[in-house]
């Protein structure tokens, strides 16, 4: 099996480091403008739409520089970017809400479990199902590396999802999209 193309591959990385910076950069923004951003579902939204954007144009950019472009090139492109940016965005989070203001971590987190609490009584939960899961939400320290680390692989994989249908759209043997 044929090396992967360095060019594709200093593509992917620039990409997952801008998509880390713009990613870290909203962040940040959102933690200094009001920690309750933080968990809006718009956020987490736009957030996402920003990853697929990225994505998006480094499979594109790597199609162009090569001529025996494939899927394989097309979904590491685009697995190189997602995982890039999506590790610098763990650090951050870790950092910034884990160690330099672990205050605003907490609350994040109280908030969190309370908005949890909601959405358990409104689908019509018992209160032991609902209290069992809120004990399992304070037991937890969701800005820990540890569970930063386990969110970056459960979005990692949820993301390749869709990364092998944009593989499969932006091949050049017999591509879905010219």
């Amino acid at each position: 099996m044929p090396k992967l193309n360095k060019s594709i591959k200093r593509t992917a990385q620039k990409s997952g480091f801008y998509l880390g910076a713009a990613m870290a950069l909203i962040t940040l923004g959102a933690y200094l403008i009001n920690w309750d951003i933080l968990l809006s579902p718009w956020f987490q939204v736009s957030k996402f739409i920003l990853v697929m954007g990225f994505a998006i144009l480094a499979v594109v950019q790597a199609r162009r520089l090569s001529d025996k472009y494939a899927f394989r090139h097309a979904f590491s492109a685009y697995f190189i970017t997602v995982a890039l940016g999506l590790i610098i965005l763990v650090f951050v989070n870790f950092l910034l809400l884990g160690v330099i203001d672990n205050q605003a971590g907490h609350y994040i987190t109280e908030l969190s479990i309370t908005q949890r609490q909601e959405q358990l009584q409104k689908a019509g939960r018992s209160t032991e199902q609902i209290q069992e899961a809120i004990k399992m939400l304070k037991q937890s320290a969701p800005f820990s590396l540890w569970s930063q680390l386990q969110g970056y692989i459960m979005n990692l994989v949820l993301y390749c999802l869709p990364g092998i249908i944009i593989a499969l759209i932006f091949k050049k043997k017999k591509p879905i999209i010219v």
